[in-house]
């Protein structure tokens, strides 16, 4: 009897027909670090309402596509704003909200551009359509931070009114030093007025440190001029240091009421997080087919498996300088030789013979990697009138199963492999030995 499973196939079985490499084949077209993320940990789904959902979001995110990207590229991280978000105000700054706002934004304008579009596309529109709104928090943060994640000059009334005030101190004492270095023009070697410690000052000879009042706050590199500051400028120093520790609070005050807003909306970012990586996860996987000339296959209609003019995505020659990028090495830069084969309730057993390097294996991965592929609701290299029955389990022995780490010997490794394959038998089973 079928033993019911939680998970189509086993990690074992998902390694030896290399689905992870795929996967991260298909990363590269990631436009986000959130999406390629999802990608990497895509998994087969069982239920046919589920496959049927992934390959309808496919069809209307091609239909999209057409005219432009949905998720445009961001070379910037953006998953670790969620563990920054829930780890409390010091692990987040005004750049980490600027990227938060990028990804509210492009959740926003991909809403737009879906219920725009000129053919419908209703899977697209339910995964967003119950999207929370953020839109306030996302002019928030636009409107208090510049460019650099620093908060704006003009961020609050109190900011402008602060500023405004800075500057009058400021000015009022570039003035009064101006004239202190025109009243005694023979102490002073420059007119230059510098800052040290947050204090306005003159460059005052040595010589003539008690010719003038005031008071000394180092000397320059040289040694021969003091930091000078008149006793005049002693309340306007002090007066311009205080606006600008006000201004300073006022800055992070603005800044962690934005923390504090954005982690109280963690539920409805987390949100707009999950259907960026979905809608990401959807374009590239739309890229990839349209690249490698894959397709949607039916399933789950009869029994039969058919596939025409198969080829393994990761033999593929075209995808040479992907596979390079994604995994370290171009492989198979040859012409492949596309697989055609059917069974049905009528031939439900192949057994693949022949020499040494002869294709054997490949064509049982071909079969193995597709069935995983399809059941991901992924496009894959077939052409049109390709069926795959909806599999309850997919189980694959390719290869040596030794495990050295775990102290199993090849020949033990494969028994209990095999043991597994007598488990997982069943009439909605693919056994590939």
């Amino acid at each position: 009897m079928h033993n019911p499973r939680a998970s189509v196939t086993s990690g074992a079985t998902a390694d030896a027909l290399e689905l992870p490499s795929l996967l991260s084949l298909y990363a590269q077209f990631g436009a986000t670090d959130v999406g390629r993320e999802r990608l990497r940990c895509l998994a087969p789904a069982i239920s046919r309402d589920e496959i049927d959902l992934r390959q309808r979001q496919i069809r209307d995110t091609q239909k999209v596509l057409e005219d432009g990207a949905l998720v445009p590229s961001q070379e910037e991280p953006l998953l670790p704003l969620l563990t920054g978000l829930a780890g409390g105000e010091l692990a987040v700054d005004g750049r980490h909200l600027l990227r938060l706002a990028t990804v509210l934004r492009i959740t926003r304008q991909a809403v737009e551009k879906v219920r725009s579009t000129s053919t419908e596309v209703p899977d697209l529109e339910a995964l967003l359509a119950d999207l929370p709104d953020t839109e306030p928090l996302r002019r928030r943060i636009a409107k208090s931070l510049d460019k650099r994640g620093r908060v704006r000059d003009d961020a609050s009334p109190q900011l402008v009114k602060l500023r405004r005030q800075a500057h009058r101190v400021r000015d009022g004492l570039y003035k009064l030093l101006r004239q202190t270095v025109s009243d005694h023009s023979e102490h002073f070697s420059e007119d230059t007025v510098s800052l040290k410690d947050g204090r306005l000052t003159l460059l005052l000879e040595a010589r003539a440190r008690d010719q003038v009042g005031g008071l000394v706050h180092g000397r320059s590199g040289t040694g021969r001029n003091l930091h000078f500051e008149p006793l005049a400028a002693v309340e306007g120093n002090n007066r311009l240091q205080e606006t600008l520790a006000e201004e300073e609070a006022e800055r992070r005050r603005i800044l962690t009421e934005l923390i504090r807003e954005a982690q109280a909306a963690l539920p409805e970012i987390e949100a707009h997080f999950e259907a960026l990586g979905r809608l990401d996860l959807l374009q590239a996987v739309s890229r990839f087919a349209e690249l490698t000339a894959s397709t949607l296959p039916e399933m789950g209609r009869g029994e039969g498996l058919r596939l025409i003019a198969a080829r393994h995505p990761l033999l593929d020659p075209s995808l040479a300088a992907l596979r390079e990028q994604a995994l370290g090495q171009r492989g198979h830069e040859q012409p492949v030789v596309p697989l055609d084969l059917e069974l049905d309730s009528e031939r439900r057993i192949l057994v693949i013979t022949g020499p040494n390097a002869g294709g054997k294996t490949v064509a049982l991965k071909t079969v193995g990697l597709l069935a995983l592929a399809a059941q991901c609701g992924l496009p894959i290299p077939v052409a049109a009138g390709s069926r795959l029955p909806r599999f309850e389990s997919v189980m694959a022995m390719v290869g040596d199963e030794q495990d050295l780490l775990a102290d199993q010997s090849t020949f033990s490794a494969r028994l209990m492999r095999l043991r597994e394959a007598w488990e997982v038998a069943g009439p909605a089973s693919l056994i590939l030995l």
